[in-house]
C-alpha cells in the first residue's frame, strides 16, 4: 500500500513539474496561475509528512538470537552379557546472546538392521528420545540456568539393551568399541548443530526459556527520506502559489541573470550572474 500510495505522489509531482507551465508565456505570466497547483502541493506535503513520520518513527525490535551448541563422544559395546551397552558425554555451551533457563534437551540412539548395517526405524531409549542428565543436577530434568557464554558437562547416561544373541533386538549403528580411547571409536567429537550428523546419536529436540532483548532504531530510513522529498516538492508548489517563484524566474530571464551553485575547494557557493 505505502508503494502505491509513494508513485502516486510521485507521479503528481513529476506530472505538474512537466505540464503545469509548459504552454505559458513569460510575457503574460504575471497574470497566470495554475489553479491545481496548490492541490498538489497539499497533497504531496501531506503525503510526505505521513511518511516521513511513519518512517523516522522508532521502534522497538527483537534482538534476542537464543542458540545453544552441543559437542559430544559416544560409544557402545556387547558387555558379554546379552546386552549393549551405549554411553555418551559432552558439553552443552550458550552460544546465544541471551541468558537461557530450564534447558531441555532429548536424545536417542539410532540401531541398524540386523546382518545389513542400514539404519532401521527403531531407536533407542525411544523414537522421541529421552532428556539428557546435566553436570550438578542429581537426576536427569532440565538445567536451570545457562548464562552467555558458559558450558556446563551433560551426559546421556548408560543405555542397556538385550543384544541378538537374546533374540530381541537390533544393534546399535557404528562400530563397536570398549571405551573413548579406543583407536578404533567412531562417534568422536560430534557436535550439534552441524551438518554432518553423528553416527550413534541423534539430538532429537532442545527446549529452553529466556527473556527477549530489545533495541530501539528508526522504523525505514528510506521511507523517512522518500517523505522528506515529497515534503520539499510539495512546500515548492505552495510556496509557488502564494509568493510566485515563476515570476522571480520571469524577472531574472528578462534581465539576463541566472543564479548557481560553485564549487570553490571545499566549499558551496551561492552564485549570482547577469550578462552585460
Amino acid at each position: 500500500m505505502k508503494r502505491i500510495i509513494c508513485l502516486a505522489l510521485a507521479m503528481l509531482l513529476y506530472s505538474n513539474a512537466a505540464f503545469g507551465y509548459g504552454g505559458v508565456n513569460y510575457d503574460d505570466f504575471s497574470e497566470y496561475k495554475s489553479k491545481y497547483r496548490i492541490l498538489y502541493g497539499a497533497i504531496l506535503a501531506a503525503g510526505g509528512i505521513a511518511l516521513a513520520y511513519d518512517g523516522f518513527r522508532t521502534v522497538k525490535v527483537n534482538k534476542s538470537k537464543p542458540a545453544v551448541g552441543l559437542n559430544f563422544s559416544s560409544y557402545w559395546y556387547n558387555d558379554g552379557n546379552y546386552k549393549y551397552v551405549i554411553n555418551t558425554e559432552g558439553n552443552i555451551i550458550n552460544a546465544g546472546n541471551v541468558d537461557l533457563r530450564n534447558i531441555k534437551v532429548w536424545v536417542r540412539y539410532k540401531t541398524k538392521e540386523i546382518g545389513t548395517g542400514e539404519l532401521s526405524n527403531q531407536y533407542r531409549i525411544s523414537e522421541f528420545g529421552t532428556q539428557i542428565k546435566f553436570e550438578g543436577n542429581a537426576s536427569i530434568g532440565p538445567l536451570g540456568n545457562l548464562v552467555i557464554g558458559e558450558t556446563v558437562k551433560w551426559d546421556g547416561g548408560t543405555i542397556q539393551y538385550p543384544t541378538v544373541e537374546g533374540g530381541l533386538t537390533n544393534p546399535p549403528m557404528g562400530t563397536e568399541t570398549t571405551s573413548l580411547t579406543d583407536p578404533n571409536y567412531v562417534d568422536f567429537n560430534y557436535s550439534y548443530p552441524n551438518s554432518v550428523p553423528s553416527e550413534l546419536v541423534d539430538i532429537v529436540k532442545i527446549e529452553y526459556d529466556y527473556t527477549k532483548k530489545y533495541k530501539e532504531e528508526m522504523n525505514n530510513q528510506y521511507e523517512g527520506l522518500l517523505g522528506v522529498l515529497l515534503i520539499a516538492g510539495g512546500a515548492y508548489l505552495l510556496i509557488d502559489y502564494f509568493v510566485s517563484l515563476r515570476r522571480f524566474d520571469y524577472y531574472m530571464k528578462k534581465n539576463n541573470m541566472d543564479v548557481f551553485v560553485a564549487n570553490s575547494g571545499e566549499e558551496f557557493k551561492l552564485m549570482l550572474s547577469k550578462k552585460l
